[in-house]
């Protein structure tokens, strides 16, 4: 045994959300930390891909990085045949992938081509979804969002359910950043028979969020009063994350200029059109938006453990949220958190229109003690030699 463990992800890394801004930030703490039998496995820009191998590999790797993100991949080309594209991956790693003693997938679909692959490999698969819920209804609601029939989504569905189940089912542990974050999952792991001693818990760090523009800078941008309440919401603007929610809020100070609400990001939902709402639209500096507000916004109806909390949590805001999945981890702690539920929101704008916005100072202090990037890399590392340690090879 050489404790010998890779991280694979069949995506580039980038400071975003979903499981590449979650590498990406993995990335940055393994290196701050000189961790060394830690391996970042991703497209080609990962720091981590040998530089012999990119040019080898270039082409290909680019090919079916479209192949995954076209229309034709959602709607003619989901089959099983798919194996020989990610062999183009796998195979570009092959010596490390079949020498490690864990390799940890960030992707359903990755546990799953590489179990048909190989299907004789004796190292220790992890799993982790980062999906708001199962994959497969994700995908679903993301096609019914976009356009297609409910046939065509329905049977893209299930087929990602299949591989959903078999990745879940096949994997040797699945890590969750804490047990709140398994509830959008519950009815699936009964469903699928996944025991709770399989399950395992790794909290989530972050980078501490940069920004461009100060708070003067960023009001004096938007033609936002001094003296104003500004309330945010960043992320995608759909049902699961709470768009809707966060306009109807919003609607509630039509009439009330001494309150302003900002938006960012994109998603099948619209935002209502009203003087004291400013729509950003999709941004790559939501620092500034986060930085600038006394309030921030994320009425998640389900979720899984949100970025953006800690990334909020890092510049001392206070956030307003939902008593759901990940959320729920923060609710016995001592912070600058409102919790509200979506059917009482009148209950929520009282407490905002008496309430003095001030500086969240236990959120920042919370995030440099305990979710600080600095962390991150160390709590895998302790993982990972635990599951070594306790692992037992049939």
């Amino acid at each position: 045994m050489n404790d010998q463990v890779n991280i694979i992800l069949s995506d580039v890394l980038k400071p975003a959300g979903g499981p590449s801004g979650y590498l990406y930030n993995l990335r940055l703490s393994l290196t701050a930390n000189n961790i060394s039998n830690i391996h970042l496995i991703s497209f080609p820009n990962s720091i981590n891909t040998p530089t012999k191998n990119k040019s080898k590999i270039k082409i290909k790797i680019e090919n079916l990085k479209k192949y995954f993100y076209s229309a034709d991949y959602r709607i003619k080309k989901i089959e099983k045949g798919n194996l020989n594209l990610f062999s183009s991956f796998f195979k570009t790693f092959e010596n490390e992938l079949k020498g490690a003693d864990i390799n940890h997938f960030h992707l359903t679909k990755d546990l799953y081509y590489f179990k048909k692959m190989y299907p004789e490999s004796n190292t220790i698969n992890i799993l982790t979804s980062h999906s708001p819920q199962p994959p497969y209804l994700e995908v679903y609601d993301i096609l019914i969002s976009e356009g297609y029939s409910q046939e065509k989504a329905e049977k893209i569905a299930t087929f990602q359910k299949e591989i959903d189940q078999f990745a879940f089912i096949n994997s040797d542990f699945i890590v969750f950043p804490c047990e709140q974050a398994v509830e959008p999952y519950a009815d699936f792991l009964k469903e699928n028979n996944i025991s709770k001693e399989k399950l395992k818990y790794v909290i989530t760090s972050s980078e501490k969020m940069k920004y461009s523009k100060n708070n003067d800078e960023f009001r004096k941008e938007y033609s936002i009063p001094e003296n104003a309440i500004i309330l945010s919401y960043v992320g995608r603007k759909n049902h699961i994350k709470g768009f809707d929610v966060f306009n109807d809020l919003a609607s509630r100070f039509k009439h009330d200029d001494r309150f302003y609400f900002i938006s960012a990001g994109i998603g099948p939902i619209n935002p209502i059109e009203m003087k004291n709402f400013i729509d950003i639209g999709w941004t790559n500096d939501p620092g500034s938006i986060i930085n600038a507000s006394d309030y921030v916004v994320v009425p998640n109806r389900d979720t899984y453990f949100d970025l953006g909390v800690i990334q909020t949590m890092s510049l001392g805001k206070t956030i307003i949220t939902t008593p759901t999945g990940g959320n729920k981890w923060f609710i016995d702690k001592d912070l600058d958190f409102i919790f509200f539920n979506i059917d009482e929101l009148d209950s929520l704008v009282e407490t905002i229109k008496t309430r003095h916005p001030s500086n969240a100072k236990k959120n920042e202090h919370f995030f440099n003690e305990i979710l600080d990037n600095n962390f991150f890399a160390i709590n895998y590392s302790k993982f990972y030699t635990s599951i070594l340690e306790n692992y037992t090879y049939l």
